[in-house]
């Protein structure tokens, strides 16, 4: 088993469906907290960040060759979704995680972290349905009400920690890192987390879909992104919705020669449009630009995912 690498041939659709496919208290205005505030919430140890800042709806319809990046990427923050879990609107999704457990088979790795959408007062009265009947047991996490599903997924376990909090749904496969983010919840705790500030990548939050990842160690960026030099990756949607940004940030001045290589050859190789456009932005940061618009949008889209800290197992 290996992480997707390059030229992989086989199966990304069906792949990219599974990977999907994955997902009690009071309600509030859902309208009164923003997304920019739940940033402030994710753990310090928190190294990936997803985030549909539009309204939008959870979405498990399988791709084909027509579906565009900009139909797929907001679907990306849902990856940590319970299987059974009913579709639901939202007004904003926020996706924060870090590192990976082993799998007992393929697909994607478990990892530590938490999804936090807020949702309208019909949505929460169906999740609550939902949790209620599908949980395994219940229990407190910093003193709310929480929760707790438990599938099988490949052989693989999955535990998901849920409850549904002043038109929030809140989602994590981790209860410490739920315990944390509620904390910091509580407490009105500052944001700890630099997402990119400091290496110069430009992050535009107001983005309809935006992701930062910073890698933990060469030996990481080596399996997800081809290249040991990089050390964090953005993306994100343009406000018109036709380009994708995904831009590296790297100690090495070869890294845009090595990025170039993977995106051409990788793409090609799928049968998938190739970048509209290389950037070396400055001698750390490389910029590819993507057709949001274009077909076979699934090939650019696990790419992307595992560049973002979910590897996945093929």
């Amino acid at each position: 088993m290996k992480y997707l690498i390059v030229f992989v041939t086989l199966g990304l659709t069906a792949l990219v469906c599974v990977l999907f496919y994955r997902g009690a208290g009071s309600h509030s205005s859902p309208h009164s907290i923003t997304s920019k505030e739940v940033l402030d919430w994710l753990p310090p140890e928190t190294r990936t960040v997803m985030v549909s800042v539009q309204p939008g709806k959870t979405d498990r319809s399988p791709e084909n060759a027509s579906t565009g990046l900009a139909a797929l990427l907001p679907r990306m923050p849902q990856v940590g979704l319970p299987g059974g879990m009913p579709t639901f609107a939202y007004n904003f999704y926020v996706h924060g995680a870090y590192g990976n457990r082993p799998a007992k088979n393929l697909g994607l790795l478990p990892f530590s972290g938490c999804d936090v959408a807020s949702i309208e007062p019909a949505a929460s009265e169906a999740i609550e349905e939902y949790l209620k009947k599908d949980s395994t047991k219940r229990r407190s996490v910093h003193g709310l009400e929480t929760y707790v599903l438990e599938e099988n997924q490949g052989g693989t376990p999955w535990t998901h920690f849920a409850l549904v909090k002043d038109g929030l749904f809140i989602c994590a496969t981790d209860e410490s890192y739920l315990s944390s983010l509620l904390d910091r919840r509580e407490k009105h705790v500052a944001a700890s987390i630099d997402l990119g500030e400091k290496s110069g990548i430009a992050l535009n939050l107001d983005s309809p879909f935006w992701a930062f990842h910073r890698m933990a160690d060469k030996q990481e960026a080596a399996a997800e992104v081809q290249d040991p030099a990089v050390t964090e990756v953005a993306v994100y949607l343009s406000k018109d919705k036709r380009q994708v940004g995904v831009v590296y940030s790297s100690s090495s001045k070869v890294s845009y020669d090595r990025l170039k290589t993977w995106w051409a050859g990788y793409l090609k190789q799928e049968g998938a449009p190739l970048p509209k456009q290389y950037e070396r932005l400055s001698p750390s940061l490389t910029r590819i630009v993507l057709d949001a618009q274009a077909r076979k949008g699934e090939v650019a889209t696990l790419a992307l995912l595992v560049a973002l800290g979910h590897p996945v197992l093929i």
